[in-house]
């Protein structure tokens, strides 16, 4: 019982909206032709505990908000597979998708000492019954954990995968928006700039939309580990 009174304390994962500006009131936009591209790197740590409930630095992801509007009578398609992020150096990174960087985010750090603290209560009755009570309590309480953990992952998977930018044909007049998720390689340097590119489908024959993104001050990416699915 003290293992599930304790445990009322873990927050589950809270979804928070994304708010998104029109293209000419975004940081960076570029018109060419038919097509206007707007993007919106969120690089503070306060944006991104809003709407995220995340540190991106911690885990070397840059999200970029982007608004793909379309003015043409043909169909412009929209996939996140056809942007790119050029960083300095020459290297360049495509968006993963947003259930895999959801994954990249451990539990949050301080939540396994309830089954420990629930188990030393329980535990201080006097004799093997206290030992077995506090074992149990032990257990449930790591049960609930896992469970509260478990809630708390899919609800960041979920939500990160809705706020991402999905893939679609707009008709005339219509726009997409939602984020994109660059993991920077491992390795990379601090940076103030970086290009973003949308290369429209090759049968439109419709040239690639191209913005620096500026005064980023994004940090440098950790070195690689020995194992990652990531990199």
């Amino acid at each position: 019982m003290s293992s599930c009174l304790l445990l009322t304390g873990c927050a589950a994962y809270e979804a928070r909206e994304a708010a998104s500006a029109p293209i000419p009131a975004m940081p960076h936009s570029v018109r060419q032709g038919s097509i206007s591209l707007g993007a919106d790197p969120h690089v503070q740590p306060e944006r991104q505990e809003a709407i995220f409930a995340a540190d991106f630095a911690s885990i070397a992801v840059l999200p970029v908000q982007v608004v793909v509007s379309n003015a043409a009578d043909l169909p412009l398609h929209v996939a996140p597979e056809q942007f790119s992020l050029a960083l300095p150096g020459g290297e360049t990174t495509t968006p993963r998708p947003g259930p895999e960087v959801a994954l990249l985010f451990p539990p949050k750090p301080g939540v396994a000492h309830y089954a420990v603290t629930g188990a030393g209560m329980v535990g201080g009755l006097a004799g093997p019954i206290g030992a077995l009570a506090g074992r149990v309590a032990g257990l449930l309480g790591s049960l609930m954990l896992n469970q509260r953990d478990d809630e708390a992952a899919d609800g960041r998977r979920e939500d990160y995968t809705r706020k991402e930018l999905r893939t679609v044909d707009l008709r005339r007049g219509e726009s997409a928006r939602g984020f994109l998720f660059f993991v920077l390689p491992h390795g990379t340097p601090p940076f103030e700039e970086a290009a973003l590119t949308y290369t429209p489908s090759a049968d439109t024959g419709l040239p690639a939309l191209r913005i620096t993104l500026k005064a980023l001050h994004v940090g440098a990416a950790p070195a690689a580990p020995e194992k990652s699915p990531f990199r």
